[in-house]
């Protein structure tokens, strides 16, 4: 018996948890069907509880979920375009379709670039350039990664996310680095580890990646 209450109380979280997500879809859907694109605010919470299904391993079923918004959604607002196309593409990366996750970080550009938005959602422009750099860099196109990766890092300038800055300094540091521009990527690195320790992100992750960007401005110094 103690077995079956065991089993039992994971079949009622889950259950929770399931019919949770179903009472977020249920009210986005009247929200967007009521509001149009002044629903936006309310993808806030969809999208973070996707974000968590697709961290536990369930990006398909997050999938399913973000599509049946999107197509029961009457004249999408582009920032859920956005979105769609944003997680579509980190789909696409988890089961190894490279050339159509490229294709889905290209809408997302083409999405805020079309529809004149890309100054109103900076944090998102510059993730979408951020993710097509990612891209080059990850198919040894140095020079486009390069330059996808400034063009992030200026807008996160002038954003202020030193997150962003540290993120966008630390991969243009890796771009020099193999560019065996070594003096270059040292700064780089080192303006990564000031903007990124300078955030309020403590956990184990960014320690290690903290570690890491140390070691990386060391060999950049013995290489000079």
């Amino acid at each position: 018996m103690p077995a079956f209450r065991k089993v039992a109380r994971k079949l009622c979280c889950a259950t929770h948890y399931v019919l949770v997500l179903a009472a977020i879809f249920v009210a986005m859907l009247g929200s967007c069907r009521r509001a149009g694109s002044n629903a936006d605010n309310a993808y806030l919470d969809f999208f973070a509880a996707q974000g968590k299904l697709a961290d536990s391993g369930r990006i398909a079923f997050a999938m399913h979920n973000i599509d049946s918004l999107y197509y029961n959604t009457q004249s999408p607002s582009p920032l859920l375009q956005y979105k769609r196309m944003s997680f579509r593409a980190r789909f696409y990366y988890f089961f190894n379709k490279k050339d159509s996750a490229k294709l889905s970080i290209d809408s997302t550009l083409y999405i805020l670039e079309h529809n004149k938005i890309a100054k109103k959602y900076g944090p998102e422009y510059a993730r979408a350039l951020y993710s097509r750099g990612d891209y080059y860099f990850n198919d040894n196109q140095i020079d486009s990664a390069f330059y996808y990766f400034s063009r992030s890092r200026e807008i996160s300038l002038a954003l202020h996310d030193n997150y962003l800055i540290g993120r966008e300094s630390y991969h243009l540091g890796m771009v020099t680095y193999r560019q065996q521009r070594y003096s270059e990527a040292a700064e780089y690195f080192k303006n990564a580890f000031t903007c990124i320790s300078s955030t309020a992100r403590h956990d184990s992750i960014h320690y290690y990646w903290l570690q890491e960007i140390l070691n990386n401005t060391a060999l950049s110094y013995t290489k000079i």
